[in-house]
């Protein structure tokens, strides 16, 4: 699925804008593949991410298939591995280190420093 914003104006409420083609697709029954479920950007930019794009078509009815950490089908990768052979080194609480907890064995290194939570433990 590739949602773009083709018939914006550039003037009004981009949010709604975008939240307006995702209900379309929902009622056409479309999936929605979401590799990269991050919410929130490395840079902290008010530019959306692919995972606040997939949760607001799960608000209107669509159906969605999340491939990337910390759910779905990469996990498949790592099953069978030994506990503490790998380890899930990100920024992210939600996909990093979620990633690492939904994983039989991974451990979880969390850089905060200068990641997107860096500003919420200062």
């Amino acid at each position: 699925m590739a949602v773009h914003d083709e018939g914006w104006t550039g003037t009004g409420d981009y949010e709604a804008f975008v939240k307006g083609r995702l209900e379309v697709l929902g009622r056409r029954d479309t999936p929605m593949i979401c590799v990269n479920p991050d919410m929130i950007r490395p840079d902290v930019s008010k530019s959306m991410m692919p995972g606040t794009l997939a949760a607001w078509y799960e608000e209107v009815g669509g159906e969605v298939w999340r491939v990337g950490k910390p759910e779905g089908m990469v996990g498949e990768c790592f099953d069978g591995v030994e506990e503490g052979e790998w380890w899930m080194v990100g920024d992210s609480i939600y996909t990093d280190l979620g990633f690492a907890g939904n994983s039989k064995g991974m451990g979880g290194i969390w850089c905060w420093g200068e990641g997107i939570h860096g500003d919420d433990i200062r």
